[in-house]
């Protein structure tokens, strides 16, 4: 029988500028990092031992960007994969933070060593991974086409402690 891990977390980070569209904040992991240097993704994490998820992907978001976002909601959406080797499947919540439009990002060079803030489209040619891109799909579905429930908004303005 395979392990499920659930201690990893995900996030596609937005901003809106004025006058234009949407804009998605890829990563681009660094050479030196152990796990899959050299591709492009969406913000990813593990939870720590007593954090809370919504503490691990803010904090995850600073380590990796110093962004502070302004808004946090849940996608609803779980993404899963198989990681070879721990022979483990891994069950990843996601997760959809706003940033200020003139945030600056600071990478963490252990980690990404690359950034860019791109349109939908351009982020859906760069992300490796195929979950990764069904959830910007599910992003424009179900955050920008329409209005998103309520109870999916964990925090605007004020991150929790």
């Amino acid at each position: 029988m395979l392990p499920i891990n659930t201690g990893l977390i995900g996030c596609h980070i937005l901003r809106f500028r004025p006058k234009a569209p949407p804009e998605c904040l890829i990563l681009h992991r660094s050479q030196e990092t152990s796990y899959y240097p050299g591709i492009w993704q969406m913000l990813t994490g593990h939870i720590k031992e007593g954090e809370s998820v919504v503490q691990a992907v803010l904090r995850e978001i600073q380590e990796e960007t110093s962004l502070k976002p302004t808004s946090l909601y849940s996608l609803n959406y779980v993404t899963r994969f198989f990681e070879q080797e721990d022979e483990s499947i891994y069950l990843v919540p996601l997760f959809l933070a706003v940033a200020p439009h003139s945030s600056r990002v600071n990478l963490n060079p252990k980690e990404h060593d690359k950034y860019k803030w791109c349109n939908f489209q351009e982020a859906m040619r760069y992300l490796v991974w195929n979950q990764h891109r069904k959830a910007l799909l599910h992003i424009r579905r179900e955050f920008l086409e329409r209005e998103p429930s309520p109870n999916l908004k964990l925090f605007e303005s004020n991150p929790p402690e």
